[in-house]
């Protein structure tokens, strides 16, 4: 992907600052993310917090560990903003759509032919959004959704 250090951005980065945050900075650190307009500072402290949740994040965490160790490994910065975090947070999402098209694969291959399993995805994958949140914006919850649901 061309330009991977700007695909972490709006609701992508929301759900993505809990790692770079608690695994690199310690806290939600304005270094740890781009856009600093969704972290809320808690009245007379100077706490931050978002009001997304971390599920995503908990899903990202094994792609987001192997790009902090390849990062160290080969002497890339290790700020949780690179295109190394990037290509991550990519392989994540294609994680998922694959496990979750292989499970209802499966799932389907039990009731009918193969060729209706596979037009059946092929609908599923291409007459959604589903393609569009792998391929575009892996680091929004739709893809992780699709495999959980």
């Amino acid at each position: 992907m061309r330009n991977a250090e700007r695909m972490i951005w709006s609701d992508m980065e929301v759900y993505y600052t809990y790692l770079p945050s608690v695994l690199i900075y310690g806290e939600f650190s304005r270094a740890a993310v781009k856009d600093t307009a969704y972290l809320k500072t808690f009245a007379g402290t100077d706490q931050r917090y978002t009001k997304y949740t971390c599920r995503v994040a908990i899903i990202e965490l094994p792609f987001f560990l192997a790009a902090h160790a390849y990062s160290h490994v080969k002497g890339f910065p290790a700020d949780g903003k690179t295109a190394t975090y990037s290509r991550g947070i990519m392989l994540a999402g294609l994680f998922y759509f694959w496990m979750a098209s292989l499970v209802l694969y499966r799932y389907e291959r039990r009731y009918t032919t193969v060729n209706i399993v596979c037009i059946t995805l092929g609908c599923i994958v291409l007459g959604t959004n589903l393609f569009y949140y792998t391929f575009y914006q892996p680091g929004m919850s739709h893809v992780y959704s699709f495999f959980f649901v």
